[in-house]
């Protein structure tokens, strides 16, 4: 326990135990803990300075917890409360700690809907209940007490079973101080309003669930330590065979910003233990996600597993399901585990248009924004060297929270659903499986192995920093970048001598006002080599920063976090970037352009250059001579030259019935190529198109479409320059998607609904104007972003709606004209 701890640790404690009484009004609860008496007893020591003054003006927030619950005449609607106030009181007051922790809450729908499963699984099975004698049960991030909590009030134990399952066989771990108080004091009420007696509940520990027993001991505690007692649970728990673990667990991949200097604390056991197994089963280029904070607790939960075997219960991000980058945990879970059910609850907000609407609301609140999912993981140890099962069901489509919540109430457990069975496959996939002929087709790009199509290609380019590096206005991006590099060398210069600064420890030194500067772990490290950078006008390029929006970006290695390889694409003017959307992506989308282009342009972009500089900065064809001989070869053609290939290819990736057959191979691995008949007609098409791409800002308005100035069609000249800003987001009328309202003196009508028919990331052409061309602050640095400073031109953003439409027009004309790719021959 350092100091910050200690410190955190107190303030915690101070903060919330009068919210924690409000609670529990009837319940004097520091009189019974023991580690909340060992915190009264410090701050007894600390009262000379004042210390509890300082909750005078918290005490409106106290009586207000008290009035909330005035009135709750059942312990459904009690917890709910309490998760409520808990999750609010959490979040405002310790934000940094629950953003890095990544709390979230369970609804009581689902903790009783997960409780009456497990019951059922346990039964059918094992042969037992939770109620029986030996069956050892476990929330190791306990949060609320929810699940525990409700397993008393469900009635799951019986009465002639509750005294000793709740002294011996029900533990609960978590390592901050409100939920360890409110678990306790929740499990102490619920089990005095059904025994009408009072029992302390002595099996819950204060601790880091992923802290290893063996991490644990180097910090071993003097028995003279108020927190003696507290680690002698903890040990007590380590040994115990543990049969459920049903939970709801943080769940964070690390740090928004290096500004924040809220890193993720590290687990090296924990850790070690998923490099030697999901990673090591894994062959997905980024293995981040792999130490998510929830995937540490499915690999701490199948380590606890006991030898009898057991259920795992617990809530998940959806990716775990479908992920590229999650295959390597599948792999693991189909090896160690006998069957695995799933409920998909779906609301997924990282997802744009039908998709979005689809997923629905997010059961877990607003502010999780990834699709979540309840895992049941079995290992039955008579069956684990079985192939393992995975069963999913759905939630369903188009649902709000509440409609979610009634399906789960109503279906009682996961028993009662209609289910879907499924194998994995070879590549570790359980739906959503890939087409096996796919796969034999020649791949796009092969950094791994070499052979692929292209001799190079590259990610988009990352930054870290958008609002610095990108601007509409190329004035304000130099404006921006000056200030901030002054501040970096500032920075740099002012490190303290001797001090020896590194990754771990340079957070003390530098500034972290996100209104000067933006930190990346790149950024620190030329910061910590004494890198000196000035402010270069050279390095000002115009981007493709998303589809059909251009800003000017600051292309730097110091100041962009990742350029890969674009730096042997970008110096080639004229060139042209067949991007696709990355590996994990919620959609296949494919675009060209002629300008540098983001990660973000379409959703982890992967470039493929029509040309590259090599080592020795000759100007190379992206396709390889082993590619152009093998179209050769199977068309029969040697007119075929790399160009034509390259416009060839980008005809089939429009291809409406190539992306319908092959949707999950695109979303899970680099695009790979058909032969198919009739060469020159998709290269003709694809040429087509990629024209129309990059030169969408000369389309021209598409016929019958008007402009109404104040409600009468004018001329674009005869629009008076001062009422052709954009200040707010431009809206479209949701009911006939005919019109759009460009700003109060402006609307656009008669749009054609072939407009909105081809999807690009999930937007049409026109949707992604609207998405991106208004003025906007960014609350953080407070830097504004002004797309109508960004050409000389005061009608670039009006006739830029109109060739958008005209663009999305056109597309849906020249797709519809693909034929079918249906041909391959293995001899190609």
């Amino acid at each position: 326990v350092t100091i910050d701890d200690a410190k955190q640790v107190l303030a915690q404690h101070l903060v919330t135990k009068p919210a924690f009484d409000a609670i529990f009004k009837d319940y004097v609860f520091s009189k019974h803990n023991r580690v909340s008496k060992a915190m009264d007893k410090v701050l007894d020591s600390l009262d000379q300075y004042g210390f509890r003054n300082e909750l005078a003006d918290c005490e409106v927030f106290y009586e207000k917890i008290s009035k909330r619950l005035e009135g709750i005449d059942n312990s459904t609607g009690r917890q709910t409360v309490i998760k409520d106030l808990y999750g609010n009181f959490l979040a405002k007051a310790f934000p940094k700690m629950s953003e890095r922790l990544g709390i979230v809450y369970t609804p009581i729908e689902l903790v009783d809907f997960a409780l009456h499963s497990v019951e059922h699984l346990l039964q059918e099975n094992f042969g037992k209940s939770l109620t029986d004698k030996g069956v050892q049960i476990i929330d190791p991030f306990v949060g609320t007490g929810s699940f525990l909590v409700r397993l008393l009030e469900l009635n799951l134990i019986k009465d002639e079973d509750l005294e000793y399952k709740y002294r011996h066989e029900i533990h609960a771990n978590d390592c901050l101080l409100l939920p360890y108080y409110l678990t306790a004091a929740n499990l102490e009420t619920a089990y005095q309003a059904r025994t009408g007696k009072y029992l302390p509940f002595k099996n819950i520990c204060l601790t880091d669930t992923f802290v290893s027993e063996r991490e644990a001991l180097a910090n071993n505690l003097d028995t003279n330590n108020p927190f003696w007692r507290n680690f002698q649970g903890r040990r007590q728990q380590n040994s115990t065979d543990i049969n459920v673990v049903i939970t709801n667990p943080p769940h964070s991949t690390g740090q928004k910003s290096e500004n924040d200097a809220n890193k993720n604390i590290t687990n090296p056991d924990l850790e070690q233990r998923i490099k030697d197994t999901y990673m090591a089963n894994s062959n997905a280029v980024n293995k981040r996600n792999l130490l998510d904070s929830y995937v540490k607790a499915i690999r701490w939960a199948s380590d606890r597993i006991g030898k009898r075997g057991g259920i795992i219960a617990l809530s998940c991000n959806t990716a775990l399901l479908d992920d590229h980058s999650m295959a390597g945990l599948r792999i693991c879970l189909d090896d160690e585990f006998s069957s695995i059910l799933v409920i998909d609850l779906h609301g997924n907000a990282r997802t744009k248009g039908e998709i979005r609407k689809k997923e629905g609301d997010n059961i877990f609140g607003q502010a999780c924004r990834t699709g979540k999912s309840f895992f049941f993981i079995i290992k039955n140890p008579e069956l684990t060297h079985n192939k393992t099962k995975f069963h999913w069901c759905d939630i369903g489509n188009y649902l709000n929270s509440d409609q979610k919540l009634t399906k789960l109430t109503k279906a009682h457990s996961i028993n009662s659903l209609e289910k879907t069975t499924s194998h994995l496959d070879n590549y570790g996939d359980c739906r959503n499986q890939r087409n096996e002929n796919y796969e034999k087709f020649p791949i796009l790009g092969n950094k791994k192995d070499g052979g692929g199509i292209f001799e190079l290609y590259s990610n988009g380019i990352v930054t870290s920093r958008d609002d610095w590096i990108y601007n509409h206005c190329s004035k304000k991006l130099i404006k921006n970048m000056r200030q901030t590099i002054s501040i970096y060398n500032k920075e740099r210069q002012d490190l303290p001598t001797g001090t020896n600064p590194t990754i771990k420890n340079i957070d003390r030194y530098v500034e972290r006002d996100p209104t000067k500067i933006k930190w990346s772990s790149s950024l620190k490290s030329f910061l910590i080599r004494n890198i000196n950078t000035d402010f270069d006008s050279q390095k000002i390029e115009l981007s493709a920063y998303r589809p059909f929006n251009k800003k000017y970006l600051y292309y730097c290695k110091i100041f962009n976090h990742r350029h890969s390889q674009t730096q042997r694409i970008l110096p080639i003017r004229d060139n042209r970037w067949l991007c696709v959307s990355g590996i994990g992506a919620n959609y296949f989308s494919v675009l060209m352009t002629n300008r540098i282009p983001d990660f973000g342009f379409l959703e982890a972009t992967q470039c493929f250059p029509l040309y590259y500089l090599d080592a020795n900065d000759n100007q190379r064809d992206g396709i390889s001579n082993e590619a152009q001989l093998r179209w050769q070869k199977y068309h029969k053609d040697k007119n075929i030259t790399k160009e034509t290939i390259f416009y060839h290819f980008y005809g089939i990736l429009h291809a409406k019935d190539y992306q319908r057959e092959y949707q999950n191979n695109l979303v899970k691995g680099l695009p790979r190529m058909p032969f198919v008949d009739n060469f020159w007609y998709f290269e003709k098409i694809g040429r087509q198109l990629a024209d129309l791409h990059v030169n969408y800002e000369q389309a021209p308005s598409t016929d019958g479409v008007k402009v109404l100035y104040r409600g009468t069609e004018t001329k674009l000249e005869d629009i008076p320059t001062e009422a052709l800003q954009v200040i707010k987001k431009m809206k479209i009328d949701k009911k006939d998607f005919k019109s759009i309202q460009y700003n109060n003196d402006i609307t656009i009508t008669d749009i054609p609904p072939q407009a909105w028919d081809h999807k690009i990331n999930g937007y049409a052409p026109v949707k992604w104007v609207v998405e991106r061309y208004y003025r906007k602050t960014d609350k953080k640095t407070q830097i504004t972003d002004d797309p109508n400073k960004y050409s000389d031109d005061p009608l670039y953003i009006l006739k830029l709606v109109l060739s958008t439409i005209t663009v999305g027009i056109k597309t849906v004309e020249l797709v519809n004209k693909l034929k079918p790719v249906i041909k391959y021959r293995k001899t190609a």
